[in-house]
């Protein structure tokens, strides 16, 4: 069964402490720029896992949660959200009697071999993590339940390569794909032709063992053959496909990494036992209702933002109208080497520039501010989770010696925002759905 998002979910919210907080450098903020803040903090807020895996584990309606608290699991989780969930999962099931977490920062749950793994690149860690995973499918008993928590990061965070591939391999061809501006469907089709876990590879290890999956989605439309590369979905791409997609981007590949992507079929393994707990519409809706709070005239644009920045800066642009305007999904961009900055920090430089200089019957963006952050807490390989930007943000730019375009050029938009205050940060979330972008103004 793939079910959806549970439909209390923000009403359980609203009855817990709120721990999220997303600042700019500047710490201290006013004005539409503060209630922005809050309402991103709000809105993240309701999609961490103490909150949303609330309502999957019902005994009642499901027998297998049953059957876990009173003979025991084995848990597995991988991702940014993976300490969060599991702890959650841990405080509602019981203790495991064996299991895995592995996740981008360092952690400890009792009980639980944990390990980190690389992100965005793979690494060492993430080449353990996956020979852990291994290890411990082979080692379970084949009446055991298996609990397999999945969160955004999954990717990079473990693996398990086909014979001949090195993680020499993996880090170009992860490099090559991040500067690509590919899509995530085709970056997939890359990922699962050189991987024994991606593409339904999980689901074929764990086999007749019974077992959920819970999963917080970080991909637009909810593909589960997509999210963390479809560890527990089949891929639908054909053998041909990866080698067409390779040959469409730029890059030093291996001549074992070449014979995969000539060759690789797709696994045929698929869970049907899996629900998706939280997603960016979840966020959205949760912004929406916040923003109502504060009275503003809100409304989502859009949860299945995609394309490159500069598109759905664009989109946006056209789209975004007096109040607050709401919008969801996962860009991509292609990065110049010498740059530093992520998607969300590159599309408020955009729009910045858009507001300082806006064209004819656009004079309302004068008065705009928008936010643009990573629902994870991190944007790109920078220490921001995005920005926070106005008509101003430009100005303050020029005033410290920055041009703006030529870091919108550069690729470059993180020193740029450092420069204006504008950038945000945050502590890790616990969760990862996407970007939330939101544009506002009073009049």
């Amino acid at each position: 069964m793939v079910m959806g998002i549970p439909e209390d979910s923000m009403a359980r919210q609203d009855s817990m402490v709120k721990e999220l907080n997303f600042v700019t450098v500047r710490q201290s903020e006013s004005g539409l720029r503060r209630q922005l803040l809050d309402i991103a903090s709000g809105a993240v807020d309701a999609a961490r896992p103490e909150i949303v895996l609330g309502s999957s584990f019902d005994a009642e309606s499901d027998e297998f949660w049953g059957v876990c608290r009173r003979r025991g699991y084995v848990l597995v989780a991988v991702g940014k959200a993976a300490q969060a969930m599991s702890r959650t999962t841990v405080g509602t099931l019981g203790q495991p009697v064996d299991g895995l977490v592995v996740s981008h920062v360092p952690l400890s749950i009792s009980g639980l071999e944990t390990i980190v793994g690389g992100h965005p690149v793979p690494n060492a860690g993430s080449l353990r993590a996956g020979q852990a995973l291994v290890s411990l499918l082979h080692r379970v008993p084949e009446a055991t339940p298996v609990v397999v928590l999945i969160s955004g990061g999954s990717s990079a965070l473990c693996e398990v390569l086909k014979p001949g591939v090195d993680l020499e391999d993996l880090i170009e061809v992860n490099r090559v794909l991040l500067a690509s501006g590919l899509a995530i469907n085709k970056v997939n089709v890359i990922r699962q032709s050189l991987s024994m876990i991606k593409g339904g590879g999980l689901a074929q290890l764990i086999g007749n063992r019974p077992h959920r999956g819970l999963v917080i989605s970080d991909v637009v439309g909810n593909n589960l053959a997509a999210i963390g590369s479809g560890l527990l979905s089949a891929p639908s791409w054909r053998v041909s496909d990866p080698w067409d997609v390779a040959s469409a981007i730029q890059g030093s590949l291996s001549e074992n990494v070449v014979h995969y992507l000539q060759t690789a079929e797709p696994f045929s393994a698929t869970s049907t036992d899996v629900e998706i707990i939280a997603d960016g519409g979840l966020v959205a809706r949760r912004a929406h209702q916040l923003g109502v709070d504060l009275g503003f005239k809100a409304e989502v644009k859009t949860t299945t933002m995609e394309g490159t920045v500069e598109e759905a800066v664009q989109s946006c642009l056209a789209g975004a109208g007096p109040g607050l305007s709401i919008f969801c999904g996962e860009t991509t961009v292609e990065f110049n080497d010498g740059g530093l900055g992520g998607r969300n920090q590159h599309g408020a430089l955009l729009s910045a520039l858009a507001f300082a200089d806006p064209p004819p019957g656009r004079a309302g963006w004068l008065e705009s501010t928008a936010l643009f952050v990573g629902t994870d807490g991190r944007d790109g390989p920078t220490s921001a989770a995005g920005a926070l930007v106005d008509c101003g943000t430009v100005d303050r730019v020029l005033r410290g010696g920055h041009n703006p375009r030529a870091a919108v050029r550069g690729h470059d938009s993180f020193h740029a925002l450092q420069i204006a205050e504008d950038l945000i940060v945050a502590q890790p979330t616990g969760t990862n759905v996407g970007d939330l972008w939101m544009f506002a103004r009073r009049s």
